[in-house]
């Protein structure tokens, strides 16, 4: 035989175990992703890291047997770190109870699973749910622990939703089923600080001095109110040109925001079939208010989200010019824990209405 015919033959057999060898492997990687472990492991993995509030609402939920008379926020961080329900609570003395949900980083995902789990799961009927928006834009991308509270078949339900980003999420359960057998010989450098302690869900943000955000603003307003006059065009209907298209485009499936459109209405839906009231809190952005638009991105979630009916569900936006002030916030978006205390209270004046 030939060095030709030998090497020819190799290749062919080489290419055959790679073959099978990944055949193998995925068959095993989809074996272990499909594995049920127990959900308190799931809700353990972000206790001590950035995102242990989402731990908090799991412990919290498991302590309560009904929400008929309780007001719940869900929402990100601007949700997190700009409802004080420690504050609505004393505020309210006719028995109403108000819950934050709030949970850090790109929220729709996961705040659909969370009410998944309040409604179909624990059979709990909030006396109202809060739907708590980005001042500044849609959600973009996908929350990096989407996978932790989501089951293995609700993550591969998200492709019917336009998840442009199921593959890393499917990786990143198998990761963590992986982690489930190998946890207990590994080194534990998760940081016990970082463990979410609290009665209620508020987490404040710190201070930051008005010099330091009116730098911020400075660095952020073209852009920003570029982004804001591209939102109200398409509000009012104008056409974009093929430019401004192909990027709305790109935003839209590699920025993942069809999806977060997709189920936030989705999670509006669920809560209209179950008879539970809601509203949406469009939270104060600082370059919104000093172009004296509160009310654009209101208008863009009224022109986006057509399958709600806004004659039941108010949104509710700020037009008080303190909104407008650089020491009410720590960035654009996040409040500081005195514009928390004004937001709280103007909220709290809507509900009571």
């Amino acid at each position: 035989m030939n060095n030709s015919s030998t090497s020819s033959s190799e290749l062919k057999l080489f290419l055959r175990k790679s073959l099978v060898r990944m055949i193998a492997f995925l068959a095993v990687a989809i074996a272990v992703f499909f594995i049920r472990l127990p959900r308190e492991y799931y809700f353990s993995i972000p206790e001590k890291s950035s995102f242990s509030k989402i731990t908090w609402n799991e412990n919290r939920l498991n302590t309560i047997d009904n929400l008929d008379n309780t007001v719940v926020f869900v929402g990100s961080s601007i949700c997190l770190n700009g409802i004080n329900d420690s504050l609505l609570n004393t505020l309210d003395s006719t028995g109403t109870t108000y819950l934050n949900l709030g949970q850090s980083h790109t929220c729709f995902a996961i705040t659909d699973v969370l009410l998944d789990n309040i409604v179909l799961d624990r059979k709990l009927h909030p006396k109202k749910v809060m739907l708590c928006f980005k001042g500044d834009a849609m959600a973009s991308l996908i929350h990096s622990m989407y996978p932790v509270t989501a089951s293995s078949q609700k993550i591969l339900q998200s492709a019917g939703d336009y998840n442009t980003f199921l593959l890393p999420q499917i990786l990143k359960r198998i990761s963590w089923n992986v982690n489930y057998l190998t946890e207990k010989v590994k080194f534990d450098d998760r940081d016990h600080l970082k463990i979410f302690k609290s009665n209620y869900g508020f987490e404040p943000q710190r201070y930051r001095d008005s010099s330091e955000v009116e730098v911020i603003y400075q660095r952020l307003k073209v852009g920003s109110e570029a982004n804001f006059r591209s939102i109200e065009q398409t509000t009012q209907g104008v056409q974009h040109g093929i430019k401004t298209k192909l990027f709305l485009t790109k935003v839209d499936y590699m920025e993942n925001v069809k999806y977060q459109r997709t189920v936030f209405e989705r999670s509006a839906r669920m809560l209209d079939e179950h008879g539970i009231d809601y509203d949406i809190i469009l939270y104060p952005n600082m370059i919104s208010a000093r172009m004296n638009k509160p009310h654009l991105m209101a208008d863009y979630i009224k022109h986006t989200f057509k399958g709600i009916d806004y004659s039941k569900h108010d949104i509710i936006f700020m037009t008080d010019t303190a909104f407008t002030d650089a020491r009410n916030y720590a960035d654009m978006n996040h409040l500081n824990p005195t514009g928390a205390e004004l937001l709280t209270r103007k909220v709290y004046e809507h509900i009571k209405q």
